[in-house]
């Protein structure tokens, strides 16, 4: 399949961008992350959580049920889920830092990447919806994010609006994350709220009380 011009860009950046490689403790792998808010209530290693994210077919069948659009979306998914499985039984997971801030980027779930507003398009986009800078907020910020997010990922899956409402979460136990380099993709909700981390949210808010 041909590469949109979002994931070029994409793979230019992880090219040109260099990694640290984080050291961990002994035993890491085998420990059972928990943050105390159900994420991960299967009980389920490092090792497991991070070469085989997404690996919920009972969430997918539930979240597909009879529903013919959900059933044909759920074929497409889990295709992407092998693409990810494959990417990392090639290259293991393991900390790295990516302009200082945790590199998820071969926990993605397939090939999926979208590049998000500049700055000028977020003032562009706020001023359409009356929205004074002044005003802005993290949660203004991602709601913008998450709505292309997630009408791209209808897109690519074929879905309507309605039927695509929340299944990042409900069908995958995924979470978007934008990182500091203005890109958005699906991460594994357990890990990405395992470590702490910037991203592009925080750097949006900050320019956009920049002065021009």
């Amino acid at each position: 399949m041909m590469m949109t011009a979002d994931q070029q860009a994409f793979a230019a950046y992880l090219r040109q961008t260099q990694r640290t490689i984080e050291a961990v403790p002994t035993g890491y792998w085998d420990e059972i992350p928990s943050n105390g808010y159900g994420i991960n209530s299967e009980r389920r290693t490092r090792r497991h959580l991070q070469s085989r994210p997404y690996d919920y077919p009972e969430l997918l069948e539930a979240w597909a049920g009879a529903d013919p659009e959900k059933r044909q979306a759920a074929e497409l998914i889990r295709q992407d889920i092998e693409v990810t499985h494959r990417r990392l039984a090639q290259h293991p997971w393991s900390p790295t830092l990516l302009q200082g801030e945790v590199d998820f980027s071969d926990l993605r779930l397939g090939e999926f990447v979208l590049r998000l507003p500049s700055i000028a398009e977020y003032r562009e986009l706020l001023s359409r919806q009356g929205v004074r800078v002044s005003d802005v907020t993290p949660r203004t910020i991602r709601d913008i994010n998450y709505a292309l997010v997630e009408t791209a990922l209808c897109a690519r899956y074929h879905l309507s609006a309605r039927a695509g409402r929340n299944f990042i979460g409900n069908a995958l136990n995924g979470v978007i994350h934008e990182d500091l380099a203005g890109f958005a993709y699906i991460v594994p909700h357990n890990t990405h709220d395992e470590y702490k981390h910037r991203g592009y949210v925080e750097y949006v808010l900050r320019m956009l009380t920049t002065p021009a």
